[in-house]
């Protein structure tokens, strides 16, 4: 049985990493609300992602979704619900799935 692999992190709007489990990254800006993040040791096959904005009284109706995802990365984009506009946003995200044995 393949090992449960575990990437975890909170990012912040301006894609510092300020915890998690080391490792992955975040890539440079590209445009707003976007966020590619990239396992520095890719999973073995696909894994299951999730994530959650940190949300306050200045930032309700913000939705965020991964919008691709394969074994070495995932994106995910994060919108304003009330005008579709991308938002900039901190975020924690989990990624589980196979690793190597």
């Amino acid at each position: 049985m393949a090992s449960i692999k575990k990437v975890y992190g909170y990012v912040r709007a301006d894609r510092t990493i300020t915890s998690g489990s080391g490792d992955f990254t975040v890539g440079q800006k590209v445009k707003n609300g976007v966020y590619d993040i990239t396992f520095k040791t890719p999973f073995s096959d696909i894994p299951a992602v999730t994530a959650n904005c940190q949300e306050d009284q200045s930032n309700r109706g913000i939705s965020i979704h991964i919008s691709q995802i394969d074994e070495g990365q995932a994106q995910l984009v994060v919108m304003n619900t009330s005008n579709q506009v991308p938002y900039d946003i901190s975020f924690f995200f989990i990624a589980m799935g196979p690793g190597d044995d």
